[in-house]
């Protein structure tokens, strides 16, 4: 055996060679890609630092805001990324269950602290779009595809339709897919190392290391690492049984692939596990984390549009209109792949499978033939996930498009390199392998390319560093139930608690409900207490909540004319019909809200949510059923505690019931009501700020419709009226 010297392993020859290859292998494609990037997305590139790829929704405010409150957490508050106090105030949703993406808000820190929080988000799109299609294309050469087949397999995962459409949403981690072809090149690993030594548990942590970026990334893509690697497992499990002889063997073969798959899952779940419990609790504990089936449904990908271009520059066809989605697979990548499977069926196999899995999973529960024409076919495997622990917060199936493209590249790639051996062996042209695959790649490109994107201006007004500069306090964006994405925007400037919020899965907005200065009017709810005078009560509301700032939008892409009339009159009524704004900067305005020095004012009262419809035109005629436990809220908007007189009239049906009043959690008092109105007073001292008073009915309730007293099918037990909330005089 020839041993070669330390020495001349470091000689200036062999180094070039080591630095051409690693250049050539790695350096190349990826600034090939970073070109592709820079095209797919242009003229971005020219516009980093103050705009962003227009957007229908408001996910790309949200994507800003996302990146810029994950290193304001960790390094200005020092606090957990996944709780925040500065949206919906006064609440602290978490945010476990929201699109946050904490990994590149922490990655993007330098380059919000060099460039500002747009640049950051813009460079950040195109580095993880780059790094996407480099990392299938390192997947595609592990698995022996050539340069030029793992380059094209990297384009069709990095540029899909899928991407492309989410890239046009702003959602800037459903573009940032490039751990999935990690993880599979490291667990591919694990299933070859016939040993459980150094190697195995080497590739098993690069494999729990890329599952715990996915996660940190979105918890739908690493719900796709974990069907996928089941798919895995099971293949090989398959395949591992059909090639041993006899049953005894079959065992103890089944039993070495299975202990091969504990390495990678142990440290998976060690690894996601400070992460995965706090989700898991707050999918099972909340409302609002089960994806309504409706959603779901429209959220599904139909059979049509996977053989439909989009928006495609090769095939000159535009994008569905009003439809945020795009599946496309792509007819040179289906061609491809076809052509490997059947001239390399052994290769291909495997990752047509999984291209065709995930592509079922993304029709969702009901087979659709065309965007909204659904079939009677019902129980498709995505019903099946929904019963899983996090299948049930999935409710955008078109997602796994995005790993169905992954296994559609690979398989494309083995359909090309069988398409390059045959004519180079027929032709004889050394150079044949390398022009069919930048043709191929050309054309792939081509077919994914919508052409150049829309921008939208960033700009910030100059105000908001007033806000920043300014008292402490809350800001409130009017008209709120428009304007939130942008208000979020905006607090990356000035850093102070919004009103409200723009979060992939809301938490309970009772505070927004019931209050009534972040409506547009003052709605009939608002109202059923007679003793509501919002001219009166809202400025003491104002200062009791700590809102100290107005931003009054007036953009006619986010408001009408009507609600900013509406918006108007609001802040009239809270201010003054005088009162002029503080600044004005474009389309917005600034208003100060002042502190309130009148005399002690009277409390607020709204109903919950646990309420039937309001009833009845009139104050006089206001009116609520009960299913037999409901809530009435209380607020004091004074600084110090203040004995207030609550007047209503109950009734119940169909007969006399006890009804329980529970105030603040204590009981207070126990009346019998009966189905004749009958008014009930009581005096009661209201803390500051808000209070509780429960009804809490003995008996069932009862539908009327049962009894056969008309066609009511709710079930009733007391019902309420004539609500006025006073200031005590005793």
């Amino acid at each position: 055996m020839k041993i070669t010297s330390r020495a001349a392993l470091n000689s200036p020859e062999i180094v070039r060679i080591s630095n051409k290859k690693l250049a050539l292998h790695y350096g190349g494609p990826f600034l090939l890609y970073l070109i592709l990037t820079l095209i797919f997305s242009w003229p971005l590139v020219l516009n980093l630092g103050n705009s962003a790829i227009r957007v229908r929704s408001g996910d790309v405010w949200q994507n800003l805001w996302n990146i810029w409150w994950t290193q304001h957490a960790l390094f200005g508050l020092h606090t957990n990324p996944f709780r925040t106090g500065l949206l919906y105030y006064p609440e602290t949703p978490t945010l476990y269950l929201h699109a946050l993406y904490p990994l590149a808000g922490l990655v993007s820190a330098p380059l919000q602290w060099l460039f500002g929080v747009v640049a950051a988000f813009n460079l950040m799109v195109i580095l993880l779009i780059s790094l996407s299609g480099f990392c299938a294309y390192l997947l595609g050469r592990f698995l022996n595809l050539s340069l030029g087949a793992a380059l094209m397999a990297g384009a069709i995962f990095a540029y899909s339709p899928i991407i492309s459409s989410q890239l046009d949403q702003g959602q800037l981690e459903q573009i940032s897919p490039l751990w999935m072809p990690l993880y599979l090149l490291f667990f591919l690993k694990v299933l070859g190392v016939p040993n459980f030594g150094r190697v195995y548990w080497l590739n098993s942590a690069g494999a729990a290391l890329c599952f715990l970026f996915t996660a940190l990334t979105t918890w739908y893509y690493a719900l796709n690492l974990v069907l996928a690697s089941l798919f895995a497992a099971v293949w090989v499990l398959i395949r591992a049984m059909a090639q041993t002889p006899g049953f005894q063997a079959k065992i103890v073969r089944t039993i070495f692939t299975v202990r091969r798959l504990f390495g990678p899952a142990l440290l998976c779940l060690l690894f996601t596990a400070p992460l995965l419990y706090p989700t898991l609790r707050e999918a099972t504990n909340t409302s609002y984390a089960v994806a309504r089936d409706s959603s779901v449904r429209y959220n599904s990908a139909d059979i049509v549009h996977f053989f439909r271009p989009g928006g495609s520059l090769l095939w000159f066809s535009k994008a569905e209109p009003d439809y945020e989605f795009q599946w496309f697979l792509g007819f040179i990548p289906l061609a491809l792949a076809l052509f490997g499977a059947i001239t390399d069926w052994k290769r291909t196999r495997f990752w047509a499978g999984l291209a065709l899995f995930f592509a079922i999973l993304a029709l969702g529960p009901v087979l659709k033939i065309g965007l909204e024409d659904y079939t009677s076919i019902e129980g498709l495997p995505m019903a099946w996930l929904q019963k899983l622990p996090l299948g049930s917060i999935v409710r955008v199936p078109i997602r796994f498009v995005t790993f169905a493209m992954l296994g559609l590249g690979i398989a494309a790639g083995f359909g090309l390199d069988s398409i390059t051996v045959k004519l180079a062996k027929r032709w004889k042209f050394s150079r044949l392998p390398l022009a069919l695959s930048g043709l191929a790649l050309m054309l792939v490109f081509l077919e994914f390319y919508p052409g150049p994107r829309t921008l939208i201006d960033l700009k910030l007004p100059n105000f908001l560093g007033q806000i920043r500069n300014g008292p402490p306090g809350t800001v409130l964006e009017m008209p709120l139930m428009r304007v939130q994405p942008i208000a979020m925007f905006f607090q990356t400037v000035h850093g102070k608690p919004i009103i409200g919020g723009y979060l992939a899965r809301k938490p309970k907005e009772e505070f927004i409900e019931r209050t009534p200065f972040v409506q547009l009017d003052i709605t009939p709810a608002h109202r059923e207490f007679s003793s509501n005078n919002f001219q009166e009560q809202a400025l003491p509301l104002l200062n009791w909540y700590k809102v100290r700032y107005i931003v009054l939008h007036t953009e006619r892409e986010w408001v009408s004319a009507r609600e900013e009339a509406s918006s108007r009159a609001i802040i009239a009524q809270l201010l003054g019909k005088d009162a002029k704004p503080t600044a004005k900067d474009g389309q917005q305005e600034l208003y100060l809200v002042p502190e309130y020095a009148g005399p002690t004012a009277n409390a607020w009262g709204s109903v919950g949510d646990d309420w039937y419809a309001l009833e009845g035109s009139n104050n006089a005629d206001f009116s609520r059923w009960s299913a037999g436990d409901s809530r009435i809220f209380l607020f004091n908007p004074n600084s110090a505690p203040q004995r207030y007189q609550l007047d209503m009239s109950l009734y119940s049906y169909p007969d006399n019931r006890s009804i329980e009043f529970w105030f603040n959690g204590q009981l207070i008092a126990k009346k019998e009501v009966t189905p004749a109105i009958q008014p009930e007073t009581f005096e009661l001292t209201l803390p500051s700020g808000l209070s509780t008073l429960g009804l809490k009915a003995t008996g069932q309730p009862v539908r009327p419709i049962d009894r056969n007293q008309g066609t009511d099918r709710r079930a009733l037990s007391f019902g309420v009226k004539q609500l006025k909330l006073t200031l005590a005089t005793s």
